[in-house]
């Protein structure tokens, strides 16, 4: 087991699980890590845009830009500036890069903010490929968890990484999900509208009730399938 604690750091505004695998509490096996991430696209470039995580990929073929952001992926056009590359979109979305420093314009909002290159990944954007739902909330920091699949499983990690359980079994709903561990129940809501993390102000698609045990906790996530 590897003996080095989940740590949760605010990325973005939220909680979210980075560093190495955590005891699961039911079983005693390691959950998995939640910095697991794919490879860096070839061509793109990370950026740390104030408490916003981005990943930028300039295509040629079509001239425009994939700009990945913790919301989702938006494609740019490019537009005319006087130096650097402009790319421009839908909500407002702009992306301004000339060498190694940037601006963004976030969606739903008219303020910038300054990019740098950046080397971390973000949990947000670099996501193994078998997951399903992440999600995360503030006061106390809790992150969740889920894969897809026949059976997905779920991992819920609360009180800022000093709790976790793993959940083997998890049932979809209509609005979320449910599953139950030995003594813990799991309820997950999940409601398609614009959520913007309260610390941050960084932009979701997703708003999220997780219930635990009876315990009601409110976030912001994603959806990846």
């Amino acid at each position: 087991m590897n003996d080095a604690s989940l740590r949760l750091i605010a990325t973005g505004g939220l909680l979210v699980a980075l560093g190495a695998c955590t005891p699961d509490p039911d079983t005693g096996s390691d959950a998995p890590s939640a910095s697991a991430a794919s490879a860096l696209p070839a061509g793109a470039e990370r950026w740390q845009c104030g408490p916003w995580a981005a990943r930028s990929n300039h295509r040629a073929a079509s001239g425009d830009l994939l700009l990945a952001l913790p919301g989702g992926e938006y494609v740019l056009d490019r537009t005319v500036s006087a130096s650097g590359a402009r790319y421009a979109g839908a909500d407002g979305i702009v992306f301004w890069s000339k060498g190694d420093e940037a601006v963004l314009t976030p969606p739903g909002t008219d303020a910038t903010v300054d990019c740098r290159p950046t080397d971390t990944s973000s949990p947000w954007l670099d996501v193994p490929d078998d997951l399903a739902l992440r999600a995360a909330g503030n006061e106390p920091g809790w992150m969740l968890e889920i894969e897809r699949g026949e059976a997905p499983t779920a991992r819920l990690v609360t009180q800022y990484g000093d709790a976790t359980v793993q959940f083997a079994s998890v049932t979809p709903t209509d609005d979320g999900y449910i599953a139950s561990s030995g003594t813990h129940s799991l309820r997950v809501t999940t409601e398609r509208t614009d959520c913007r993390d309260g610390m941050s102000g960084v932009g979701f698609p997703l708003r999220v009730r997780v219930v635990v045990d009876g315990q009601r906790m409110d976030g912001c996530g994603r959806r990846y399938d």
